[in-house]
């Protein structure tokens, strides 16, 4: 027993001692991280500081923990040290834990020190640091959890980071494929992409943004300031010590002999396989259409070479094209083709459902402003509409009924891009996508409306009172005559003319100019007005003299 507990002791020591300097150059590039937010600011900015670097330092996390793992669980990968070094008088338990144990310290001593170094730039509100502090370890355990589970699964240190990778942007494959071949082949699909990059933490943490809000003095307030951050934070925590134990029961179960391949348990290697072969197929697929504007072409090419290079990997050989192995990758292929067919021959009627408007209780039309990143959700939708008017749910069905009839084609038509999202009288949600394939005439009246063109549903004369400032394009400022300027744009959002896309102006109304107004809350608002604006035109004929100049007057756009 003594003579267990003394190695143990030696190992963990051991493993401290000889990778001190990775851990201080770790330290190191916290520091340099946060350098630039903690020079002569105020104790406010310092502490927004450290609360915004998280999302960033997570990256950090990611490649530092893997980094760790392959160091301390190295001997798994030589067959010889593996070998000496498990005939020693050690569980393999007492391996793992005084392994884990030391990756630990590696994150949690050089973590300290910069919360220590911080703590005192935040004057009263140095608790902020342990804060930040407590969120980098919960970071790292989530990491450091998975890099040792990868470690266990595989049998070389190129193994261990191909396992690695892909298991923390697994989700953002699934969704990288839903949008690639799905989407395309389903007219209306839609799928957020927000739970998939919950399930790749160092996407969430990073596009969401999350950090300590420093404008609260309460001790249990500021804590609370990432809101849902911390339980995020506190559930990966948990999940990094589910991966942990995880790891030690297949660690006791690995055989010393697969140090050195690829897959260290066999029944993984079909599963590796296939996540490898998809994963280098995105790959082709996304550079060949960021290069070459081709996407359908390198797919292909993708799935044939990450097939065979995962073979070759996994047999540590290049001699794989026999026929048993051309035999196998003909069935995944058929299958992968036959998945594809499946979904393009939609069986159960995806493409074409719409609901019977007695069936919706409300719709919400959203008008795509931004195109972002497909990995994203393909569309961002920055504003809606909710329509509850039985009416006005019939017209909708009945442009929704004509967009999935004619697929989305609409020749010689403008077409624009629309979110529909239904409440059924049951309480379902159903939400359909349709991006530039769906005419934009049946929607210039409803994207006219105040509510959507001014963002008000109340009274007029409410309105009216509420604005303090008029300003037109070339920043003539409007004074008593405000009101009927309002007035008038109010008249043509009524009449469907307000639209402010140019797609909804597609019989030749010409864009005028734009007017920008400000309310007594502190909001601005600024519209284009186009020639079929009657109203609005009309009252800004009959006052030139608000134009700066006779040159900068609009005469070519009011034509009598």
């Amino acid at each position: 027993m003594k003579l267990r507990i003394s190695s143990c002791k030696t190992a963990f020591t051991k493993d401290l001692t000889r990778f001190t300097p990775v851990w201080g150059l770790y330290l190191v590039g916290i520091l340099l991280a946060l350098l630039p937010g903690l020079v002569g600011d105020e104790p406010a900015t310092v502490g927004d500081t450290l609360g915004r670097s998280l999302g960033g330092l997570a990256v950090l996390n990611l490649a530092y923990a893997a980094l760790c793992a392959q160091l301390l669980f190295g001997d798994l990968f030589r067959s010889r040290l593996c070998n000496a070094l498990h005939a020693l008088p050690l569980k393999r338990s007492d391996w793992f834990f005084c392994h884990v144990g030391a990756g630990f310290a590696f994150s949690l001593v050089p973590n300290t020190i910069c919360a220590l170094l911080v703590m005192p730039l935040l004057g009263q509100y140095w608790f902020v640091s342990l804060l930040w502090l407590a969120v980098m370890m919960l970071e790292f355990l989530f990491f450091f959890g998975l890099a040792v589970l990868s470690m266990v699964l595989v049998g070389n240190r190129f193994a261990m980071v191909a396992v690695y990778g892909i298991l923390n942007f697994l989700s953002m494959l699934i969704l990288w494929v839903i949008q690639t071949v799905v989407k395309p082949l389903l007219l209306g699909f839609y799928i957020s992409g927000d739970w998939f990059q919950r399930f790749s933490p160092v996407i969430w943490l990073n596009n969401e943004q999350k950090y300590i809000c420093f404008d609260w003095v309460s001790h249990a307030k500021v804590f609370a300031g990432l809101g849902d951050g911390w339980l995020y934070l506190l559930i990966l925590g948990g999940v990094g010590l589910l991966l942990g134990g995880l790891a030690l029961l297949l660690y006791r179960r690995r055989a010393l002999e697969t140090a050195g391949d690829f897959i260290a348990f066999k029944p993984l290697a079909p599963i590796f396989c296939v996540v490898y072969t998809l994963t280098v197929t995105a790959l082709f697929g996304a550079l060949g259409d960021l290069f070459f504007g081709e996407l359908m072409i390198f797919l292909p090419v993708g799935f044939l070479v990450g097939y065979f290079t995962a073979k070759m990997l996994l047999g540590r050989t290049i001699k794989v094209f026999k026929a048993k192995v051309l035999l196998r990758f003909g069935i995944f292929a058929a299958v992968v083709a036959a998945c594809v067919a499946l979904i393009a021959w939609d069986p159960v009627g995806y493409r074409t459902w719409t609901p019977e408007p007695s069936q919706v209780a409300s719709v919400r039309i959203s008008n795509s402003v931004d195109v972002v990143l497909a990995m994203n959700g393909g569309m961002e939708w920055r504003e809606s509409i909710e329509l509850d008017d039985p009416e006005d749910i019939a017209a909708i069905v009945n442009l929704h009924r004509e967009v999935t009839q004619k697929q989305g084609e609409f020749p010689d038509q403008s077409v624009t891009s629309l979110q529909l999202c239904y409440t059924l009288q049951n309480g379902r949600q159903v939400t359909r996508v349709y991006e530039y394939c769906v005419p934009a005439a049946p929607l210039a009246e409803f994207f006219s409306r105040p509510e959507y063109v001014l963002g008000f549903t109340g009274e007029k004369e409410a309105y009216l009172a509420s604005v303090s400032l008029v300003a037109l394009e070339n920043g003539k400022l409007i004074g008593k005559d405000a009101r009927a300027l309002l007035s008038a744009i109010i008249a043509d959002c009524e009449a469907g003319t307000m639209a402010q896309s140019g797609i909804y102006h597609n019989d030749g109304s010409k864009y005028v100019t734009w007017v920008e107004f400000k309310t007594k809350d502190g909001r601005y608002n600024s519209l284009a007005i186009y020639a079929n604006a009657e109203n609005t035109v009309a009252w800004l004929k009959e006052n030139f003299s608000l134009w700066a100049d006779e040159n900068s007057k609009p005469e070519d756009y009011f034509q009598n």
